[in-house]
């Protein structure tokens, strides 16, 4: 048994009303007691249950209280399709509700495989979407093993569909282009079986597939290549602009996890679709690993030149401690002896060697900024140059 209902839920869901009491009107003990609990949970569900464990034990007793029956006839319901076939049928008619035929198969496939969102059919979301359907509809929905089987149908409907627009938007200079990337030098026929091991054939797509390494110049440039490969397919920006993201992922993933040899395999139009979902998104994700990488190269740039100005700089200021207190000792020999000199009042409170390490101090501060600056303008110029502008230049970017 499901947990007790809720006072409120019994009061909403199983409160039978006039017009229903009239249907009990000819039937007494156990069959009484099941066509009023069939009847609430078919107006609650909109189907009727399959196995007696659904229904909570406050909820049967509160259903018996109403029709006078004891609550311990319950186990001597049948709930057997074959047995209740009359009383379905007439909830149904008391409902308004039509069974799910045959006929009702096609427009029914059509209206959810416009739902689908992903390429699982098993997805709660979709199955809330076929009970909700069918409900506003006032159709009982089809058995469980039977809607599986439709949402199958459904999401295969859908994918063929999501297969045959992306093809169409291709044209026979991307598809040839596409079959490029899966294609592995050959090696002669002679030596193939025995160099094959020694020497494994990568093709284009592989290189494609690889993540970026370590933040340097070199793997900018690896980026920046895969890039330009990318977009040298030439698919159309807006290729999965009205397509559910996960079926884009989807596809993108299964190009990812097969060898080119297996994706060759595939017919023609899976093949590109497969092959047009992984450069799609490998092409934003570049694109984004690029940003990433300028932005790292900036940080790096900064917090470099700070520490080298900071090491040079302090080979020739000496950091003073205890600013605060030497203020206080200066302001206190100045106050009381204001006439005095400087060499005879200051430098017995606070020392000459003293004073100049502050000065030194305070004019290594005003430059720091400066000299961070120089530096960071003299790293990029002389390292990093040669990779910004075209990082800049790929996104677009045009810089003298």
């Amino acid at each position: 048994m499901i947990p007790d209902c809720h006072p409120d839920e019994l009061a909403q869901f199983w409160t039978l009303s006039d017009d229903e009491r009239s249907l009990l009107a000819n039937k007494s003990g156990a069959t009484r007691l099941s066509f009023a609990l069939l009847l609430k949970l078919f107006q609650r569900d909109g189907q009727f249950p399959e196995r007696r464990e659904i229904i909570a034990t406050n909820a049967i007793a509160f259903i018996a209280q109403q029709v006078g029956v004891a609550i311990d006839v319950y186990d001597d319901v049948d709930w057997s399709e074959r047995t209740q076939r009359h009383h379905r049928a007439q909830i149904r008619d008391f409902c308004e509700v039509s069974v799910f035929r045959a006929e009702d198969e096609p427009d029914f496939i059509a209206w959810l495989s416009d739902q689908v969102m992903s390429l699982n059919p098993e997805a709660e979301a979709l199955k809330l979407a076929a009970y909700n359907h069918l409900c506003n509809q006032h159709i009982e929905p089809p058995r469980p093993d039977r809607l599986r089987r439709l949402l199958r149908t459904a999401v295969h409907m859908r994918e063929t569909r999501f297969v045959a627009a992306t093809v169409a938007q291709l044209s026979p200079a991307m598809c040839a282009a596409l079959d490029r990337l899966i294609q592995t030098d050959s090696l002669d026929e002679d030596s193939a079986s025995d160099q094959a091991s020694l020497f494994p054939l990568r093709s284009d797509l592989a290189t494609l597939k690889e993540d970026a390494g370590a933040v340097k110049v070199e793997t900018v440039r690896e980026e920046i290549e895969k890039l330009v490969q990318l977009r040298a397919v030439g698919l159309p920006d807006s290729l999965f602009r009205d397509t559910p993201p996960r079926f884009v992922t989807h596809y993108r993933q299964r190009a990812a996890g097969e060898k080119p040899r297996i994706l060759r395999r595939h017919p023609a139009d899976i093949r590109y679709a497969l092959l047009a979902a992984l450069c799609w998104q490998r092409q934003r994700e570049i694109t984004d690993s690029l940003v990433d990488l300028l932005i790292h190269i900036a940080q790096r740039i900064g917090v470099r030149a700070e520490t080298k100005v900071d090491v040079v700089l302090q080979q020739y200021a000496k950091r003073v401690v205890g600013k605060t207190k030497l203020l206080y000792k200066l302001a206190k020999a100045a106050t009381e002896r204001p006439e005095g000199i400087v060499k005879d009042v200051i430098f017995p409170v606070v020392g000459e060697q003293t004073l100049d390490d502050v000065i030194r101090e305070a004019e290594a501060d005003a430059r720091h900024e400066q000299q961070v600056k120089l530096v960071t303008r003299a790293s990029y110029s002389h390292h990093y140059r040669r990779i910004v502008p075209t990082v800049l230049a790929s996104a677009g970017i045009s810089v003298q």
